[in-house]
């Protein structure tokens, strides 16, 4: 039986790629760009997707999936497989608010986020089989 934890980052690529091809479809109707605000204590924290950071969602997207196929097979049977698996999620959710903030406080959290994220996927295997 498929463990639903095994597929997070492949549920997160996924739904990332149908965010960017929604956003394109709306894009591509004629539609301004698509501006979501929020602003807790009057710090600007939205999102905004207009052509390039669709472009670049579908582009995170798209390798996050690949990575996300490849790494289950890869990894099967590992024991921090699932921490792994948070990790690139993480990143992939990370990258996503880093391309589309419509601030700089949301690019900078996005920035550093998917920094750490990255850390954690490169130094998550341990054993002299990752030397």
């Amino acid at each position: 039986m498929i463990r639903i934890k095994y597929r997070l980052p492949e549920i997160v690529a996924l739904v990332l790629l149908g965010c960017s091809i929604a956003a394109g479809a709306v894009l591509a109707a004629g539609t301004t760009p698509v501006l979501v605000p929020w602003s807790p204590g009057g710090v600007d924290l939205g999102v905004r997707l207009d052509v390039l950071p669709t472009i670049l969602l579908g582009f995170i997207a798209s390798l996050g999936l690949l990575v996300a196929v490849f790494s289950r097979r890869n990894l099967e049977g590992q024991a921090r497989r699932a921490r792994f698996d948070v990790a690139l999620s993480v990143a992939l959710v990370t990258l996503a608010l880093m391309v589309t903030g419509a601030s700089l406080p949301v690019i900078a959290f996005g920035w550093t986020a998917s920094g750490l994220a990255t850390v954690a996927l490169v130094g998550h295997v341990d054993g002299p089989r990752a030397r």
